[in-house]
């Protein structure tokens, strides 16, 4: 919608054309080529806007579900855990900033995908695997780095005793489960409640204000959490309850709640229905369903929603057709599932072959021909990464090397992450993607803020071996510009661009090899 504004000066009249806010991506450092839109300069004495947050009720009484994608933290059973330690967080910045659903046809007809192009089959799938460098895909060394300690305190080991802004940190090793979103960081702890840390331009930490975090952050009154998922500048869990939860910006609608104000801590997103997952794009979500439907909300100028139409939608949208959805995954602006047969539906944007199909966007859900069933699936910016029989594929843009295809072709079908076999999951990052196999994270594509973790600042276009991680890598997640991982211990390591301290080591240095997460 356009909103004029008439103007007099000098006794005559101007009007001026003000159009509805853009989606312009994450915000980055403006000299470090790192983003081509909503560039910012990070300034640590910049003071907090004050840009008319209504008082913020609800999150203070929250329970969530099952799932497990990249971009989306779960855990089965959220149970007690042992009493947190009160720390500081090592450092805070106030650089804020303000920032009837259509009928579709059923996503499950097979007729409704394009021809597959040159995805292969699976016995194809093993004549391109190369075999990889042994320097890029040995064996993990299982060194473990030196940052055990939280910077500036002496090398003391032990938590400090009190934080007076209410936020509250746990002690090490008791993360179940991570999630990453463009500039931002959390954990799920085994007491079912919620950590974060990094960028918090919209309040996407969910601390009641617009501070980045680079030390790990509990979110107040936030309870009985058992997923999460981070989008751009938007935060989601989902309780034991089965409702779902969503704060952070919300210029597009994408918190859920019906409004269009940001919001600095949590409100209820009135799905009507059980809810198992949550997926956050750049500025939609995405809720599944106990019954394995799908909801979605927020922008759709790309068709994102998938309800067949362009419209804005503030409050869930039933995806109408799609069933039997195990899990989801939203990129910039795509969304695709995993549904129990083993197929990959996707819909959204498509201008790099993100959908996994020939052809432009498409606002329905259209069927991805993959080479094999498909076991994991994850999505972000613009391209698509999945595992299928041990192996990964990944498809869409490919100017970093993004795909590990050990070129720079963009790819519209799935293409085999060459090198890789045994892998457990891949994680689809900004311009980057890490998977984990046999308790290793490799990762290839974009480096220049060091999220490959491979010590050096170089693109790879195909997988490298983590650096210095230690044993027992459980999980592994992907930002825009950083990666973290979790070890079966339940310690975080994260790695790459930490200029709004989503790294959490409680510096705002870019990392080139993991660092442990101060406080967890």
């Amino acid at each position: 919608m356009l909103i004029s504004a008439l103007l007099w000066t000098a006794g005559c009249s101007v009007f001026l054309t003000v159009p509805e806010p853009a989606d312009v991506g994450f915000p980055g450092r403006a000299d470090s080529g790192l983003l081509d839109a909503g560039l910012r300069d990070v300034r640590p004495d910049a003071a907090p806007m004050d840009w008319g947050m209504p008082a913020d009720a609800g999150g203070s009484d929250v329970d969530v579900a099952d799932a497990g994608v990249s971009d989306t933290a779960v855990i089965d059973d959220a149970g007690a855990g042992a009493d947190v330690l009160v720390v500081a967080d090592g450092g805070e910045r106030g650089d804020a900033a303000r920032g009837d659903a259509g009928v579709i046809e059923d996503a499950s007809a097979p007729g409704d995908a394009n021809a597959p192009g040159d995805a292969a089959t699976l016995d194809a799938v093993s004549e391109r695997l190369d075999g990889g460098a042994e320097g890029d895909v040995g064996a993990h060394d299982g060194g473990s780095p030196g940052h055990d300690v939280a910077p500036g305190d002496g090398g003391d080991d032990t938590p400090d005793a009190q934080d007076e802004d209410a936020g509250v940190v746990v002690d090490r090793g008791r993360t179940q489960a991570i999630a990453l979103g463009g500039l931002h960081t959390c954990a799920l702890l085994d007491d079912a409640t919620v950590a974060c840390f990094g960028d918090n331009q919209f309040g996407q930490l969910g601390l009641d204000d617009l501070l980045d975090r680079n030390g790990a952050r509990m979110i107040p009154g936030l309870a009985n959490i058992r997923a999460l998922a981070l989008g751009a500048y938007t935060s989601c869990a989902v309780r034991s309850d089965e409702t779902a939860h969503c704060w952070g910006r919300n210029d597009f609608g994408q918190t859920g709640d019906g409004t269009t104000q940001h919001h600095v801590t949590p409100r209820q997103v009135p799905v009507g229905q059980p809810v198992a997952q949550v997926a956050v794009g750049s500025a939609h979500a995405c809720a599944r369903t106990t019954q394995g439907t799908v909801l979605c909300w927020g922008r759709n100028a790309e068709g994102q929603i998938g309800d067949g139409t362009l419209e804005r939608r503030a409050a869930p949208t039933l995806v109408q057709g799609l069933n039997g959805v195990a899990t989801l995954a939203a990129g910039f602006q795509h969304t695709c599932v995993l549904r129990n047969d083993q197929s990959v539906f996707c819909w959204g944007k498509n201008s790099a072959g993100q959908l996994g199909f020939a052809g432009d966007d498409s606002a329905r859900p259209r069927r991805v021909v993959a080479p094999a069933p498909v076991t994991t699936l994850s999505a972000m910016w613009d391209h698509s990464c999945a595992t299928m029989s041990g192996v990964a594929a990944c498809w869409g843009a490919n100017e970093h090397g993004q795909l590990g295809t050990n070129s720079r072709e963009a790819s519209r079908p799935p293409s085999i992450v060459a090198g890789l076999v045994g892998v457990d999951h891949v994680a689809a990052g900004g311009r980057h993607s890490c998977a984990l196999r046999d308790g290793a994270v490799l990762c290839w594509g974009q480096n220049q803020g060091g999220q490959l973790g491979t010590g050096t600042r170089n693109d790879s276009n195909r997988a490298a071996l983590v650096v210095g991680l230690p044993e027992g890598i459980a999980r592994v997640d992907t930002g825009y510009y950083h990666s973290c991982a979790l070890t079966s211990e339940g310690v975080i390591w994260c790695w790459g661009y930490n200029e709004h301290g989503q790294v959490g080591d409680g510096t705002w240095i870019d990392r080139l090899e993991p660092q442990r997460v101060w406080g967890l």
